[in-house]
């Protein structure tokens, strides 16, 4: 396998430096029988990976029972970042199941360590080498030179696609993480994907939708992404992107002022912390100070027409909708109404979704209280008797 490697390498290399007649070579990586099985990643199995890029589908056992709120037809992919064993892997996936309350397609990028050592000076060193590499692939300072170096060599191989994409995945193959989810997103491309993605993991999926954004930039306009302590600068265009992070997350402090200082990325300040349960345990902060502007715990603004939209796009995910809620009645009280009653008047005209609500205690109860508290307006009655 060693000399298969070096041998296609090499002849990389000679393609590389505008050799005639060289054909870009097939990566050994992957073979026909993978895409037999990446056709079959929706069997769910809830198991730990095995390998770098194992591709697997979790769906958490409590989120499926809870009915109503579950969306069964829906799935998200997520795909981790550095130090983290196949456990941590399938445990954060589950949580990120739960709380986007769908089935989760997780892409494991394992560790460059044995588990057992997994939290020694060498086992960080050695990750952060590769999480380098991926930096470096296509999101160093380079990136235009190396984009359009990539450019001429897919044009060298025109009108044949198979060609440009035998290179693209040749270049991605470093990374077996990176390759497996760009076949991922290749092989559903058209369809609507949102990838959630933490630390390392956020060059990965960087680098694979660089990858589909050569071949075919139109796959990325119903592409996704959700960065959380994210050391990734570019990311190409055509995607939606939502950044998060705190403010002393030192990972998202690696590109220079970092992503955690850039007014596009929602923030939570105060805490030095890098860890994806962190990130998850503050979804409802991090979805509110999305839409709002201010510093040390004081809100200038907040928009709260678009906040009430993207609650209203949570769909039946009451349980996140309810923190959400609880979140902005217990910190932003004097949006928290104005929220509130916008949520409610958008969902009128959804009666399945006004029906889900109703059915919803917890949700309806932190609404009113939302809306009762001071004066309450005509408009926020009729909003509290839709509700009821």
């Amino acid at each position: 396998m060693a000399n298969s490697i070096s041998n296609f390498r090499a002849k990389c290399l000679k393609y590389d430096n505008g050799l005639a007649g060289i054909e870009p070579p097939k990566a050994p990586f992957r073979t026909s029988e993978y895409y037999k099985v990446i056709s079959m990643y929706k069997n769910i199995s809830n198991s730990l990976p095995k390998i770098d890029g194992d591709l697997t589908c979790y769906e958490n056992p409590t989120a499926k029972a809870s009915n109503a709120w579950y969306s069964p037809n829906r799935e998200v992919v997520f795909v981790n970042g550095m130090l983290n064993s196949p456990k941590d892997h399938m445990d954060a996936a589950l949580g990120l199941s739960l709380l986007q309350m769908c089935k989760v397609i997780g892409v494991y990028n394992a560790s460059s360590v044995s588990e057992g050592t997994m939290n020694t000076v060498n086992a960080v060193v050695e990750d952060l080498v590769q999480c380098l590499g991926d930096k470096l692939q296509w999101d160093s300072h380079q990136i235009d030179r190396d984009l359009v170096k990539l450019q001429m060599m897919l044009e060298a191989g025109a009108g044949n696609k198979q060609k440009s994409k035998d290179l693209v995945r040749f270049w991605l193959a470093r990374n077996k993480a990176a390759l497996t989810l760009f076949d991922y997103l290749y092989v559903n491309k058209g369809k609507s994907t949102t990838i959630f993605a933490h630390s390392q993991g956020n060059l990965i999926s960087s680098n694979a939708l660089t990858g589909l954004f050569l071949l075919e930039p139109e796959a990325l306009m119903n592409i996704t992404v959700n960065s959380y302590g994210s050391p990734a600068i570019f990311w190409p265009d055509g995607i939606s992107h939502s950044s998060y992070s705190y403010t002393l997350d030192p990972v998202a402090l690696l590109p220079g002022l970092g992503n955690s200082l850039r007014f596009s990325t929602s923030t939570i300040g105060g805490q030095i912390t890098h860890a994806y349960e962190n990130y998850r345990r503050d979804d409802a902060t991090f979805v509110v100070n999305a839409f709002r502007w201010g510093m040390l715990r004081m809100t200038a603004s907040m928009d709260e027409e678009g906040l009430a939209k993207a609650l209203v796009d949570m769909g039946t995910n009451m349980g996140r909708v309810t923190k959400i809620f609880e979140r902005l009645q217990r910190a932003h009280y004097t949006d928290s109404d104005d929220v509130a009653l916008l949520y409610i008047e958008k969902i009128k005209n959804n009666p399945a979704l006004l029906q889900t609500v109703r059915n919803a205690a917890g949700l309806t109860k932190v609404l009113k209280t939302c809306l009762e508290e001071g004066w309450t307006t005509d408009r926020e009655r009729k909003a509290i008797a839709a509700i009821s």
